[in-house]
């Protein structure tokens, strides 16, 4: 076990751990030695060893997450999205080197890879964080019983004493193995698998019969039984018939209900959001199976976000989009479908989706198709100015407003709102006193207060307008400058602040993204585009816009 694991992590892929017990440390710092990123969920408890964790809590590519019921119990490894280990080692020194254990390999080509990959996932949300408090807590427990650990062992060791040591003999990989069919008929020879054929509307029962005995399917000498192999049935299921369903064992196909529920995102913030199961409502909360029992549609509409956020999915094979609406991992029960994402539901319940930007989707699609996309500089801008309106761009890219902060930035606006006098100014960085802006914003027909807004959104840094006594020019210095003294960036004359900043009046200079001349180098006229089309789009309909990039092509 101890050789398959690094064999499996050679390439420094991330690993994923889930198992009830951990006492080696070894590996995992191996693993962390050899480029790999792991995380490690286990229980806590005998035996876990308070030792062993310590040691990768020391660790900096590492992630360790704990359970502390007793119904914890698995033994899963997971080698990125390659291969993973399932069986009966535990992460201990035993199991690792010494114990008989037995553990099957799933590889990328088996899609119990995908739910295995889900179930660890599952686990990582729900597990707790283990902090430094909590293993110093947990190593005080755990050296307080070793005298039941003694016990144990002292009982272990009666028994061998009395009973003797037997067990079973090493693995031969040479061997020559029973086969799975004389297994199962030596265990009860008077069982067989029963399967039935459907009659399709396109044929007859005589079709259907002839072709049931071309198959000339020849019972095993060591069959007893007396069943038929398989049935033909003349009749439909009844899908809507849960009895009937159940006794056909059929799975409904392309079948659509009207359940649906919404989610509202609370905070503007939130990047993840928990997306509650919809199940129709002839189907159990719960119910015997493995494999998923419909599906949902997900739509999204968003409002007021920091970014813009994914609306529509395309439906491409594509390795880098699927990535990117994976999360960088596999899909798991998540699928593109007609309409946008779709999640495969086994049970009702509520599951973590996160939230994906309009860029990550489209630029993953382009790479796929041989492009190589990056924002442009007007769209990187674009992107900033989006970020502090919180999404609503309507009111900072009003035409006056932006004519504003092209005259503070030394452009030449062509905009009655600044007077002529304003406009015949040439120096670069113009800073206008708070009267003056407060005059020019107020004769804006706006429902809102456009100088608070402006200030709320960060587009104004503060600071003096003050005249340097030397050379008799004035200078603006911003709030963070202001002291005791100035040092004036003309003539370099250094001043006292008392006697020349009496009358120096208070003027702001545009700030951030909002202080580049040329209107923004093109940003305003990349929201104004989008903010255009998303005027013209109905309640029904969804986008995911991307700001101005440009791309090259690959080779």
């Amino acid at each position: 076990m101890h050789n398959a694991i690094a064999e499996l992590a050679a390439d420094g892929c991330n690993v994923y751990i889930a198992v009830a017990f951990f006492t080696e440390s070894s590996v995992v710092e191996s693993l962390i030695a050899n480029g790999c990123h792991g995380r490690l969920v286990f229980r806590l408890g005998f035996p876990t060893n308070p030792a062993a964790l310590q040691k990768l809590m020391e660790l900096s590519n590492v992630e360790v997450r704990y359970f502390t019921g007793h119904s914890f119990h698995p033994k899963i490894y997971i080698f990125g999205e390659k291969v993973a280990l399932v069986g009966s080692a535990n992460l201990t020194g035993a199991a690792l080197l010494s114990n008989q254990e037995v553990v099957v390999s799933v590889d990328s080509n088996d899609p119990r890879l995908t739910e295995l990959a889900t179930l660890f996932s599952g686990y990582w949300s729900e597990a707790k964080v283990l902090d430094q408090a909590t293993l110093t807590e947990y190593r005080s427990i755990f050296q307080q019983s070793d005298v039941h650990q003694n016990a144990i062992e002292k009982l272990g060791a009666k028994v061998l004493e009395r009973f003797g040591e037997f067990q079973p003999s090493n693995i031969a990989r040479g061997k020559p193995k029973v086969s799975e069919e004389s297994i199962f008929l030596e265990h009860d020879p008077s069982h067989c698998d029963h399967a039935n054929f459907i009659r399709a509307r396109s044929c007859t029962m005589e079709e259907m019969q002839s072709y049931a005995t071309s198959l000339n399917l020849v019972r095993p000498t060591q069959d007893t039984s007396s069943d038929p192999h398989f049935g033909l049935q003349h009749w439909y299921p009844r899908i809507w018939d849960e009895w009937a369903r159940d006794k056909d064992g059929v799975v409904p196909d392309e079948v659509f209900t009207d359940d649906e529920e919404s989610v509202d995102l609370g905070d503007s913030e939130q990047q993840e959001i928990r997306i509650p199961s919809v199940m129709p409502a002839f189907a159990q909360k719960y119910a015997y199976g493995r494999g998923h029992r419909c599906a949902n549609e997900i739509a999204f509409r968003f409002y007021g976000q920091k970014e813009y956020l994914a609306e529509v999915f395309p439906k491409s094979p594509g390795r880098e989009y699927l990535r990117a609406i994976g999360g960088g991992v596999s899909l798991g029960d998540w699928r593109v479908g007609r309409s946008g994402l779709v999640n495969l539901i086994k049970w009702r319940d509520r599951t973590t989706r996160r939230l994906l930007s309009a860029e990550q989707v489209v630029f993953g699609w382009l790479s796929d198709r041989g492009w190589r996309p990056t924002l442009s500089p007007p769209g990187i801008l674009a992107k900033q100015i989006y970020k502090q309106v919180h999404g609503h761009v309507g009111v900072a890219i009003r035409e006056p407003v932006i004519s504003l902060l092209e005259h503070m930035n030394g452009g030449k606006p062509d905009h009655p709102t600044i007077s002529s006098a304003t406009k015949n100014e040439t120096d670069e960085g113009r800073e206008l006193a708070i009267a003056k802006v407060k005059s020019i914003l107020g004769q804006i027909d706006s429902p809102r207060d456009l100088h608070e807004y402006l200030v709320s959104i960060g587009a104004f840094r503060l600071g003096l307008r003050v005249q340097c006594p030397e050379c008799m020019r004035r200078s603006w210095f911003d709030l963070e400058s202001i002291g005791a003294t100035f040092k004036c960036p003309k003539c370099l004359n250094t001043f006292d602040a008392i006697g020349n900043v009496d009358r120096a009046p208070w003027c702001y200079k545009a700030a951030g993204p909002f202080s580049v001349k040329g209107y923004e180098d093109g940003a305003y006229a990349v929201l104004r585009s989008i903010d255009f089309f998303d005027d013209q789009k109905m309640n029904t309909m969804r986008a995911s816009p991307v700001v101005s990039f440009t791309a090259e092509g690959i080779g």
